[in-house]
């Protein structure tokens, strides 16, 4: 097994990594389906511009060039707040801590950026992605937070579940 690295994921690294993070995105919805996501991402909404998008987003890289192992591609999608909009481990790499390895970076980038939280929602039925953030500190959002973010109903019309938490502290799990 090749080493990862978890790095901030500038404009020119996504311009290099756009299909191999856009294949690997289609094989996760391929794998997970509807729990994950009802719609691929494809080169292009790896590429799209975003509020601070290239200050909070970040991607595992496997040593030697060996491809994309995860993604956490997040925005300021309001003051102060990271939103994590997709958050992905390739499928055969999951259970070496790179979904822990991403959100630390991802982490940093926040703290350093001045986010005062991280957000991300989580489509329904994907109990195990829920389990994941709460042990990283995440807790169900409150309704107000939940209208600011627009996050609650996703494209298909199902509520996800909004998870936030505060950037300064540090998980346990």
């Amino acid at each position: 097994m090749s080493p990862v690295e978890a790095v901030a994921l500038t404009r020119e690294l996504a311009a290099r990594t756009a299909g191999d993070l856009a294949a690997l995105d289609r094989s996760i919805v391929e794998e997970i389906g509807p729990p994950y996501a009802t719609e691929v991402w494809d080169e292009d909404a790896f590429l799209l511009e975003l509020p601070r998008k290239w200050d909070l987003s970040v991607v595992a890289l496997e040593a030697g060039d060996a491809g994309s192992a995860g993604y956490w591609i997040a925005s300021e999608r309001l003051p102060g707040c990271a939103y994590a909009h997709r958050v992905a481990v390739h499928p055969e790499l999951r259970g070496r801590g790179i979904g822990r390895l991403l959100f630390g970076r991802g982490l940093d980038l926040a703290l350093g950026a001045g986010m005062e939280r991280q957000a991300l929602n989580v489509r329904p039925g994907n109990a195990g992605a829920v389990s994941f953030y709460e042990r990283l500190g995440f807790r169900r959002a409150d309704a107000e937070t939940v209208a600011q973010l627009e996050a609650g109903k996703l494209p298909s019309g199902d509520r996800g579940v909004v998870l936030v938490r505060p950037v300064h502290e540090r998980s346990s799990g």
